[in-house]
C-alpha cells in the first residue's frame, strides 16, 4: 500500500509584500455530476520573488451563471442544474485574477447507492477502521473493519451480520452481534456508539446532526443492503492526487489542501472532503478535517491522507 503525502517547509521569516504576478485557481478545470455533488477549488498567488501564497479565504469567488452552479462555503461549487460555468477568483487589491472551467452533468439523478463507497468512505473519514480502531487485526470490543474499507464485502457482514474477527480461519465463532437494528434504526450500534449515545471506547466519531448520520441512518432504514458490487460496473478508486504535493509557508499561515480522486472508468472527482487527514508531526502543523493546513512551529511535516479502499505515498523532499 502507498500513502499520500504534502509536505511543508515552514518559515519563522517576516514575508514582505513583493508583486504579485499570477493567480492560480486549481484544478484549471472539472467536472460534476450526480446530484449533491460539489468540487472545492484552491487559489495560489505567485510573487515576483518567486515565492507562492495560498489565498483561497482571500480571494472573491464568482461564478459565471448563478442559475447553474453556487459557492456555499470557502470556495467550495456545488450544483444547482446542468450547464457549463466559468468559476473566477480575485484579489482586487493586487489586480489579479484565475478561472476554471466546470462541466456540470447528472446534477438531478442520484448517485447509485454503494456501501462500499458511501457507508466504507464515512468509516474511513472518521477514522473507525484505522488500525488502532476496528482495523486492527483483531478488531476492537467484538467488531471488526478491514483497514481504509479495502474489503467491503466483509465489512458488510461483520456489520450487518456481526461478529469478530479471527486468527487463522474464516469461521465465525461466538455470539454475532449485528451492529445495525433494522426494526428500530435509530438504537443501532453504528451510530449510537460513535455518536456516544452509548458509551465507546474511541470516542465521539460522528455528531447526529450531521450528514454522515443522516447517510448512515436512510442505509439501516433501506435494509443496510450492500448496493453496488462485485459483478457490477462501477467504477473502482485507482489513485488519489493532491494540491499541493510539496509547498513552503510561514509559521501561523493557512494552506487548503485539494484532493482529486480517479477511477477505473477515467472519470476524476473531488474528493477534499471524502478522506481522513493526518498529520505526521503535529508539533509542526494541525491539519482540519477539512483539509487545511495550520502551521505551528519551524520544520518539515507531511499530511497523511486516507481514502475508502485506497492508501497513497508521495515522496518527502
Amino acid at each position: 500500500m502507498k500513502r499520500l503525502t504534502a509536505v511543508f517547509l515552514l518559515a519563522i521569516a517576516a514575508w514582505a509584500a513583493p508583486k504579485m504576478v499570477a493567480l492560480k485557481v486549481m484544478p484549471p478545470a472539472a467536472s460534476i455530476a450526480f446530484a449533491g455533488a460539489t468540487q472545492q477549488f484552491v487559489a495560489v498567488a505567485s510573487y515576483d520573488d518567486g515565492t507562492e501564497l495560498d489565498v483561497t479565504d482571500a480571494a472573491q469567488w464568482r461564478v459565471s451563471d448563478p442559475t447553474v452552479a453556487k459557492f456555499t462555503d470557502s470556495a467550495r461549487l456545488a450544483a444547482l442544474r446542468d450547464g457549463k460555468v466559468v468559476v473566477t477568483a480575485t484579489l482586487p487589491a493586487d489586480g489579479g485574477s484565475g478561472q476554471s472551467r466546470v462541466l456540470i452533468h447528472g446534477s438531478q439523478v442520484p448517485r447509485p447507492f454503494s456501501f462500499a463507497r458511501d457507508i466504507g468512505g464515512i468509516l474511513t473519514k472518521r477514522g473507525c477502521n484505522q488500525a488502532a480502531c476496528h482495523g486492527s487485526v483483531k478488531g476492537r470490543g467484538g467488531f471488526k473493519l478491514s483497514a481504509n474499507a479495502l474489503y467491503p464485502r466483509e465489512d458488510h457482514e461483520w456489520i450487518t451480520r456481526g461478529g469478530a474477527f479471527q486468527v487463522l480461519t474464516t469461521e465465525v465463532k461466538g455470539e454475532r452481534i449485528p451492529r445495525v437494528d433494522l426494526r428500530n434504526p435509530e438504537a443501532s450500534l453504528l451510530l449510537t456508539k460513535p455518536t456516544m449515545t452509548v458509551p465507546h471506547g474511541g470516542g465521539k466519531r460522528l455528531e447526529k446532526d450531521s450528514e454522515d448520520f443522516r447517510i448512515i441512518l436512510a442505509w439501516i432504514k433501506s435494509g443496510a443492503p450492500y448496493g453496488e458490487g462485485a459483478g457490477s460496473n462501477e467504477p473502482v478508486l485507482t489513485k488519489l492526487e493532491t494540491f499541493p504535493a510539496l509547498a513552503a509557508m510561514p509559521v501561523a499561515g493557512r494552506r487548503h489542501l485539494l484532493v482529486q480522486a480517479g477511477f477505473s472508468d477515467g472519470h476524476t472527482e473531488d474528493f477534499t472532503h471524502q478522506v481522513l487527514y493526518s498529520m505526521s508531526n503535529g508539533d509542526v502543523a494541525s491539519v482540519s478535517p477539512a483539509g487545511i493546513v495550520t502551521g505551528k512551529a519551524l520544520g518539515e511535516t507531511a499530511v497523511l491522507i486516507r481514502a475508502a479502499g485506497m492508501v497513497e505515498e508521495g515522496k518527502k523532499k
